[in-house]
């Protein structure tokens, strides 16, 4: 079954029940549908079918989730753009995923797109998000091993990669979220970042559509606005949040905070970035309050493992697997490590048992033989992240993918930032890693080696990065060095460049 058909039949038994609600709108599960079925409509008037992408670049908002619905009726493929990115980064991602359509909110989103969309060759129209509207339609037949999205991440290269996933492989995850955390209808959820991102969109409503359960949309955070929500709403579930949400809540003004009543919610899932452990215990010491940790990325696709909720969890841990996903650690040669020892952490399906072939993580990178079938060697997805078990089966991790650096939940590559700083001719040798910061766990920061005779200042820099990326990339500091620390293999040693770093 595919993602519109198991929606249209949650419809049909809770149609009437506030599916989703804005700060000045509501929508029944019948009207989203509606929303869903005119879009898919419109759409298919535009020439869009099977196995066309479909791109979207627009906020949290109703119509969002009712263009990907749509897009999913007609069998079409969602291209989820992160509406921060520039021009030049959008335009990668049209040409990547060869999108026919591009659905786009008013204002900057619109303007960036209609920038670039001559130099898209396979993008037809660019139309504002809500606008197509046709005659209403239901969800076609489709292989549920058929693609459902391409929502892209960056690698190594600095490239963005668009990682695919089938129907099926997001409802065995969705499925397998709801039963972990025991989701009914009876729940609440406030989605508070991004809709744009997998995991946010995964954890979010979509986890509540298919729950028959209502919820709550925040445009933009603020700590007050979620505070309130919260409270008027009693929220229950929280799928994805991030560390400086919880970090803003304790630096309410006493009067504000007074006002702070978390007791409704029973979870709210922590990841993105690691949570501090004195933003914890004082988090959790004011607000009598409880985070579930939680490991995965858009790969996953979105939740690889988390707090268990029939022992106690351990505070420096990230969670057991979860149910049906069989997580190992291996060394250089792909082979197993015993329990304790450190090594790349892989997901894939078990070969037996209850949950035998049930997993799938990303079904290719689009458009990426070669790095696709490296990602996935031996049938399983190496995340590039090193991590160990212990021995009551909780996972650890011990440093995060290929340098990464996370951003208030957004993912900075530092090779794409590095390959922009060395088009400057001014600048011999440059290293970008992620400097602490007490509300967004990390940002972007650049040593820089100045080649011979070059005047360059620390906003000259910035300007370089800044001026051509999306704001969460955005460097916030700049150190000049005159050489830089190196292991055997000439290789730059970012830990050592990263330790003490804090802005």
């Amino acid at each position: 079954m595919s993602l519109a058909r198991r929606i249209e039949e949650v419809v049909a038994r809770v149609p009437d029940k506030v599916a989703l609600r804005t700060e000045d709108r509501e929508l029944t599960f019948a009207e989203l549908d509606e929303l869903a079925s005119r879009a898919a409509g419109g759409l298919r008037a535009l020439g869009v079918g099977p196995g066309d992408r479909v791109a979207i670049m627009a906020g949290s908002h109703p119509e969002f989730v009712a263009s990907v619905v749509g897009t999913w009726k007609l069998g079409a493929i969602v291209v989820a753009v992160n509406a921060q990115l520039g021009p030049e980064e959008v335009l990668y991602q049209l040409r990547s995923s060869g999108a026919r359509v591009v659905l786009a909110d008013p204002g900057r989103s619109r303007e960036v797109i209609d920038e670039v969309a001559a130099s898209a060759p396979d993008l037809a129209h660019v139309v504002s998000i809500g606008e197509p509207s046709g005659e209403p339609v239901r969800a076609v037949d489709l292989d549920p091993g058929a693609d459902a999205t391409i929502f892209y991440t960056s690698g190594t290269t600095g490239l963005p990669k668009g990682a695919t996933h089938t129907h099926r492989a997001l409802l065995v995850q969705l499925d397998m979220v709801r039963e972990h955390y025991r989701v009914t209808e009876d729940d609440v959820f406030l989605s508070v970042l991004p809709i744009y991102l997998l995991s946010i969109l995964i954890l979010g409503p979509l986890s509540s559509l298919l729950a028959g359960s209502t919820c709550r949309l925040l445009s933009k955070y603020d700590p007050s606005t979620f505070a309130t929500f919260v409270r008027e709403d009693r929220t229950t579930m929280i799928g994805a949040s991030i560390p400086m949400m919880f970090s803003d809540l304790l630096d309410l003004p006493p009067e504000e905070a007074e006002r702070v009543d978390l007791s409704s919610i029973r979870v709210a899932s922590c990841g993105g970035s690691p949570m501090p452990p004195e933003i914890r215990k004082a988090f959790e010491e004011r607000y009598d309050f409880r985070f579930i940790h939680a490991y995965g990325g858009t790969e996953g696709p979105a939740m690889v493992s988390t707090d268990p909720f029939d022992r106690p969890r351990k505070f420096d841990s990230v969670g057991v697997p979860m149910a049906h996903i069989k997580v190992t650690i291996v060394d250089d040669q792909d082979r197993d490590v015993p329990v304790g020892e450190i090594g790349e952490i892989c997901t894939g399906p078990y070969e037996e048992g209850p949950y035998a072939g049930l997993y799938e993580p990303i079904r290719c990178y689009w458009g990426m033989p070669e790095e696709s079938e490296e990602a996935l060697r031996g049938g399983r997805l190496h995340w590039g992240d090193i991590g160990y078990f212990d021995e009551d089966g909780f996972l650890y991790l011990v440093d995060r993918k290929k340098d990464m650096i996370i951003r208030g939940g957004m993912n900075v590559y530092p090779k794409e930032l590095e390959a922009l700083l060395y088009e400057d001719d001014r600048i011999a040798e440059c290293a970008v890693v992620g400097a602490m910061h007490p509300r967004y766990g990390e940002i972007p920061f650049a040593f820089v080696r100045p080649a011979p005779g070059a005047e360059l200042t620390e906003d000259d820099v910035k300007a370089i990065v800044n001026e051509r990326t999306a704001r969460f990339k955005h460097l916030e500091g700049v150190r000049f060095v005159e050489e830089f620390p190196r292991n055997a293999l000439g290789k730059i040693l970012k830990r050592e460049l990263r330790s003490g770093l804090e802005l």
